[in-house]
Protein backbone atom coordinates (compact mmCIF):
# COMPACT_ATOMS: atom_id res chain seq x y z
CA UNK A 1 0.00 0.00 0.00
CA UNK A 2 1.58 3.47 -0.71
CA UNK A 3 0.08 6.61 0.53
CA UNK A 4 1.09 10.08 -0.62
CA UNK A 5 1.56 13.66 1.11
CA UNK A 6 2.56 16.85 0.54
CA UNK A 7 1.25 16.96 -3.40
CA UNK A 8 1.92 20.68 -4.67
CA UNK A 9 0.23 21.60 -8.05
CA UNK A 10 1.96 22.38 -11.01
CA UNK A 11 1.63 26.01 -10.18
CA UNK A 12 3.16 25.77 -6.91
CA UNK A 13 6.36 24.14 -8.32
CA UNK A 14 6.56 26.41 -11.08
CA UNK A 15 7.15 29.07 -8.69
CA UNK A 16 3.60 30.66 -7.65
CA UNK A 17 4.55 30.55 -4.00
CA UNK A 18 7.98 32.14 -2.54
CA UNK A 19 10.27 29.91 0.07
CA UNK A 20 11.67 31.11 3.39
CA UNK A 21 14.01 34.10 3.04
CA UNK A 22 16.42 31.33 3.77
CA UNK A 23 16.07 29.21 1.23
CA UNK A 24 18.62 29.61 -1.61
CA UNK A 25 17.89 30.00 -5.45
CA UNK A 26 18.52 27.57 -8.11
CA UNK A 27 18.62 27.43 -11.95
CA UNK A 28 17.01 24.28 -13.45
CA UNK A 29 20.48 23.28 -14.49
CA UNK A 30 21.79 23.18 -10.90
CA UNK A 31 21.17 19.51 -10.53
CA UNK A 32 24.38 17.72 -9.82
CA UNK A 33 24.26 14.31 -10.39
CA UNK A 34 27.52 13.37 -11.36
CA UNK A 35 29.59 10.50 -9.48
CA UNK A 36 32.43 13.38 -8.47
CA UNK A 37 34.82 10.07 -7.92
CA UNK A 38 36.52 7.31 -10.23
CA UNK A 39 34.89 3.80 -10.27
CA UNK A 40 37.42 2.71 -8.30
CA UNK A 41 37.29 5.36 -5.95
CA UNK A 42 33.39 4.75 -5.91
CA UNK A 43 34.31 0.59 -5.13
CA UNK A 44 37.46 1.13 -2.58
CA UNK A 45 37.56 4.64 -0.90
CA UNK A 46 40.30 5.24 0.37
CA UNK A 47 39.58 8.20 2.63
CA UNK A 48 36.27 9.37 4.70
CA UNK A 49 36.20 12.10 2.34
CA UNK A 50 36.00 9.82 -0.21
CA UNK A 51 33.61 7.14 1.27
CA UNK A 52 31.15 10.78 1.91
CA UNK A 53 31.75 11.85 -1.67
CA UNK A 54 29.97 8.48 -3.19
CA UNK A 55 27.28 8.25 -0.74
CA UNK A 56 23.73 9.09 -1.13
CA UNK A 57 24.21 12.03 1.28
CA UNK A 58 26.59 13.69 -0.58
CA UNK A 59 24.09 13.22 -3.95
CA UNK A 60 21.18 15.16 -1.56
CA UNK A 61 23.82 17.73 -0.43
CA UNK A 62 24.67 18.52 -3.47
CA UNK A 63 20.67 19.18 -4.96
CA UNK A 64 19.83 21.33 -1.88
CA UNK A 65 16.67 23.54 -3.75
CA UNK A 66 15.84 21.21 -5.69
CA UNK A 67 11.96 19.73 -5.88
CA UNK A 68 12.33 16.06 -4.61
CA UNK A 69 9.92 13.06 -4.54
CA UNK A 70 11.19 10.71 -1.80
CA UNK A 71 9.94 7.18 -0.89
CA UNK A 72 10.38 5.46 2.53
CA UNK A 73 10.17 2.22 3.32
CA UNK A 74 7.85 1.86 6.77
CA UNK A 75 7.72 -2.02 8.15
CA UNK A 76 8.26 -4.72 6.18
CA UNK A 77 6.61 -3.75 2.64
CA UNK A 78 4.43 -0.11 2.91
CA UNK A 79 5.67 2.85 1.77
CA UNK A 80 5.27 6.20 2.11
CA UNK A 81 5.69 9.32 -0.40
CA UNK A 82 6.61 12.58 0.41
CA UNK A 83 7.19 15.75 -1.94
CA UNK A 84 8.84 18.86 -1.49
CA UNK A 85 12.15 21.37 -1.52
CA UNK A 86 14.81 19.49 -0.19
CA UNK A 87 16.02 22.12 2.68
CA UNK A 88 18.20 20.40 4.51
CA UNK A 89 20.49 16.72 4.75
CA UNK A 90 21.54 15.89 8.47
CA UNK A 91 23.45 12.77 9.31
CA UNK A 92 20.64 10.26 9.18
CA UNK A 93 17.76 12.47 8.18
CA UNK A 94 16.44 14.95 5.75
CA UNK A 95 14.26 17.86 5.77
CA UNK A 96 11.52 18.49 3.10
CA UNK A 97 9.69 22.04 2.58
CA UNK A 98 6.27 21.80 1.63
CA UNK A 99 5.65 25.70 0.17
CA UNK A 100 1.75 24.63 -0.28
CA UNK A 101 1.52 23.64 3.29
CA UNK A 102 4.36 26.37 4.48
CA UNK A 103 5.81 23.26 6.79
CA UNK A 104 8.68 21.35 7.08
CA UNK A 105 8.48 17.34 6.85
CA UNK A 106 11.48 15.30 8.33
CA UNK A 107 12.50 11.36 6.88
CA UNK A 108 14.51 8.84 8.47
CA UNK A 109 17.67 8.71 5.59
CA UNK A 110 17.70 5.28 6.82
CA UNK A 111 14.39 4.25 5.62
CA UNK A 112 14.78 5.93 1.96
CA UNK A 113 14.74 4.01 -0.44
CA UNK A 114 13.99 6.38 -3.80
CA UNK A 115 14.46 10.15 -4.68
CA UNK A 116 13.30 11.51 -8.05
CA UNK A 117 15.01 15.04 -8.21
CA UNK A 118 13.22 17.28 -10.30
CA UNK A 119 15.09 21.14 -11.25
CA UNK A 120 13.23 23.50 -9.54
CA UNK A 121 12.88 26.96 -10.67
CA UNK A 122 14.22 30.04 -9.61
CA UNK A 123 11.94 31.23 -7.20
CA UNK A 124 10.27 34.76 -8.65
CA UNK A 125 10.99 33.92 -12.16
CA UNK A 126 8.31 32.36 -13.93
Amino acid sequence: MMQEFGVLTARERCGALHPPAAEASISPAALDMTNPLSPDATENPMTNAEAYQGSIKSLLSRNLGSFVVATFLVGAQESVVWQGILHTVGNDYIVLYQPDRDRYVSGDIYSLKFVEFHPAPVWGQR
